[in-house]
């Protein structure tokens, strides 16, 4: 009975990432979480959930893309600057090599393809991104875009969004393309949309793939924000469920209508005050609760949760 009572919510670890330390629990850090946390609830509609406002950053640069996105666009930053913080560099320093790298590749590439049909050039770019950077293995969890441009491991994620970068510099029209579980490129042709499975050299034109109905075009912010989830998921898989609230804030920045950045904000929000009371910091935990249920009264696992507490601190 207690354990149903006690009801945890971990939701979605399937992604990759990584975060900062955790923090401890603060109260001025749960309020101001609150104070640009914004419930938006239409007419039979209890669970559209948007939040806006600054995440609490890791970085210079991270608040500064993060005051960038407050319009839900990329104005102040490329898409290559946008992937890079948001997947975790923190120095200016790095982040303008990394850029530099890729201006090196758009310069090789262009002499090599400039004569092709559009078609030809997708595919040649592909080859060209595994053969020079793409040199590591295939890794689910290898989340960091840092990594994989600089010749280490890759997953869809970043495999797809390097195709992206280049393509972009190149005057491909591509855009990132999202299925449940897996993100791939879209080249958006003349005889309709292609999707390019990023991660193997030979993933354009072996089946003319088209793109589903349980698929989505992904914008740039889009984009960026899958870093920030993935983070979210990684913390949370870590048991730092501070930092995984603050990643996944960070994910709704970026993309408002990503679903599973809001189960995961929840999830999060819940585990932290179940790890609270554990620790015995039960007030704590109980206005984390209460909090969450006047949020997003929807939840369940809130009152649940509440009431199992509540009921806990009322024994002699």
């Amino acid at each position: 009975m207690l354990a149903s009572a006690l009801e945890r919510a971990d939701r979605d670890v399937n992604l990759r990432g990584d975060f900062s330390r955790r923090p401890g629990f603060d109260g001025t850090m749960l309020r101001a979480a609150f104070l640009f946390a914004l419930l938006v609830t239409a007419a039979f509609a209890p669970c559209a959930l948007v939040f806006a406002g600054s995440p609490r950053a890791t970085s210079d640069l991270e608040e500064a893309l993060l005051a960038d996105m407050a319009d839900g666009t990329l104005d102040g930053f490329s898409l290559a600057e946008a992937t890079l913080i948001a997947s975790g560099v923190t120095e200016t320093g790095t982040l303008r090599a990394h850029v530099a790298r890729l201006d090196a590749c758009r310069d090789q590439l262009r002499g090599e393809i400039t004569a092709l049909a559009a078609r030809e050039q997708a595919a040649a770019l592909l080859r060209f991104l595994h053969h020079e950077l793409l040199r590591g293995r295939y890794r689910a969890e290898a989340n960091d875009l840092s990594a994989a441009l600089a010749g280490g491991q890759f997953n869809c994620l970043t495999a797809t969004t390097l195709f992206l970068l280049l393509a972009d510099q190149l005057d491909l029209p591509a855009q990132a393309y999202e299925t449940p579980g897996h993100v791939c490129a879209c080249l958006l042709t003349a005889g309709g949309p292609v999707l390019v499975e990023c991660t193997w050299p030979e993933g354009f034109g072996t089946n003319d793939q088209r793109p589903q109905k349980t698929g989505r075009l992904v914008s740039a912010a889009a984009l960026t924000g899958a870093y920030f989830y993935n983070r979210g998921v990684q913390a949370a898989a870590r048991g730092e469920q501070p930092a995984a609230v603050a990643a996944n804030l960070a994910a709704l920045r970026c993309d408002p209508g990503c679903d599973l950045a809001r189960d995961n904000l929840l999830a999060a929000w819940n585990n932290w005050a179940l790890a609270l009371a554990a620790e015995g910091s039960l007030p704590q935990a109980l206005r984390l609760l209460d909090e969450g249920r006047a949020l997003a009264p929807e939840y369940r696992p809130f009152a649940l949760n509440e009431r199992y507490l509540r009921s806990r601190a009322s024994r002699p």
